[in-house]
């Protein structure tokens, strides 16, 4: 794979974990 793909797919994993994690603060937030 060439670097570009690379650093799309790490951007891609990125956002998804900031998402869960965003997602995951919401709930808990909610919950309190």
């Amino acid at each position: 794979m060439t670097n570009e793909k690379l650093f799309i797919l790490e951007s891609t994993l990125n956002n998804n974990v900031i998402k869960v994690l965003n997602g995951i603060n919401n709930l808990s937030g909610r919950t309190q």
